[in-house]
């Protein structure tokens, strides 16, 4: 568009139906070129649950993913046990799913995954949950 004018841009994602993003930061540079690069940061999730009227839910337990970025190997950290995690790449696909768990911490291995930006949906013992994203390089 010719300086001044308005562009109408659009963009879609795909999540898991009990995750809602609600807003995140972008930037838009106009290159030499005439194109333009758009870069995303501080995505906002709501995890509805199995509520989805419910509006949002925080939960802090000082959940915690390092090192990130990575390879692919890491390890989630939280003050609260937990209970399982499930990772979603930027499409919304499950890349894995671990149940069952009892832990303040917990290796995860998604090392042949490609590169790129994922959510990790970690599931507490009482029902909470809480959504972190990592990046693999």
């Amino acid at each position: 568009p010719a300086n001044g004018e308005w562009q109408t841009i659009s963009a879609e994602w795909t999540f898991p139906t009990d995750l809602s993003l609600t807003d995140f930061d972008f930037e838009l540079k106009a290159n030499q070129d005439g194109s333009y690069t758009i870069s995303t940061d501080n995505w906002k999730l709501i995890d509805l649950g199995d509520n989805a009227t419910r509006i949002s839910k925080t939960t802090s337990y000082n959940l915690t993913v390092g090192p990130n970025p990575s390879y692919g190997l890491f390890r989630l950290n939280s003050e609260k046990p937990v209970a399982g995690y499930t990772v979603f790449n930027a499409t919304g696909q499950v890349v894995k799913q671990v149940n069952s768990l009892r832990d303040l911490s917990t290796n995860v291995d998604i090392s042949g995954s490609p590169k790129g930006m994922y959510l990790i949906k970690v599931k507490y013992e009482n029902g909470e949950s809480e959504i972190i994203r990592t990046v693999i390089k």
